[in-house]
């Protein structure tokens, strides 16, 4: 279903609130004042065929079984449509139908009747233009994408008016739509030469690259008796009783540098 948000009048005072909430009463004898009439019930919309069409085939949806869920979504908000055609305010049946309607989850006139909705929950008062707009949107949106298959009308010069009428509103709407608002560049810019933020800086010349410091390879051992080996031998020396170390006994190459590069050993690992 569309998640298009609902649209938020000014509401009325508490005031005007309470009157409205009594029109919308269905035992208020004097209602609100008659709308203007949509296109769809004086004959004059370029699709009024298609609409009657659909309307009549909304009154029998087991016959068109693959549109039959949309078809009686169909009847639900047309009858909203016509209660505000005849009261000239979305009155006492509106509840009814929106609750019937909202059991079908369907898309057919899905932002149309959550609007109302919203209108009819905070007493809000929509002028008959606004009313009007919404109804005429609605069922365009509804007869041009619910998939039924329309008898085209028999009269071949009134259908040519109608198509032109109907291509003359749509230029209309192109041209009263608000243009393209211009995308800001939102990245900073930066200097040519130093690549910098260009705002607040003083350019300096281009970059140096700067070489990676690659560390030198570490030398190899020098002798194979390591530091901690020299150390144990030095304890052996002062201590004999601890018995000469292990390694000493079954590394003869370690034992030959103890014993014919002890100096060396010992200026190395100071």
């Amino acid at each position: 279903m569309s998640t298009a948000q609902p649209i938020f009048p000014e509401k009325k005072s508490k005031t005007q609130a309470s009157v409205s909430r009594k029109r919308k009463s269905e035992a208020d004898p004097i209602g609100a004042p008659p709308a203007n009439k949509p296109d769809f019930y004086i004959g004059t919309h370029p699709l009024e065929y298609k609409f009657k069409q659909l309307w009549n085939a909304s009154f029998n949806p087991s016959k068109y079984p693959n549109i039959a869920e949309e078809l009686e979504a169909f009847s639900h908000v047309e009858f909203v449509c016509l209660d505000h055609y005849k009261s000239g305010c979305f009155g006492g049946h509106f509840e009814g139908a929106y609750t019937a309607w909202k059991k079908l989850d369907s898309w057919v006139g899905d932002d149309f009747m959550n609007q109302v909705k919203y209108w009819y929950d905070n007493d809000v008062e929509v002028s008959d233009e606004d009313a009007e707009r919404w109804i005429t949107d609605t069922i365009e949106n509804i007869l041009d994408n619910i998939g039924f298959d329309y008898d085209e009308p028999k009269n071949p010069a009134k259908r040519k008016r109608d198509e032109a009428k109907a291509k003359l509103d749509q230029m209309f709407k192109v041209a009263r739509a608000e243009p393209a608002k211009k995308k800001r560049v939102t990245k900073p810019y930066k200097c040519s030469k130093c690549g910098q933020p260009k705002k607040g800086h003083s350019c300096k010349g281009p970059k140096v690259p700067v070489a990676l410091y690659i560390p030198p390879p570490e030398p190899e051992p020098k002798f194979a008796v390591t530091r901690a080996d020299f150390m144990q031998y030095k304890a052996y020396q002062r201590f004999s009783a601890l018995g000469l170390p292990q390694w000493f006994m079954t590394d003869d190459k370690k034992a030959s540098e103890i014993m014919n590069k002890y100096g060396q050993l010992a200026a190395y690992y100071k």
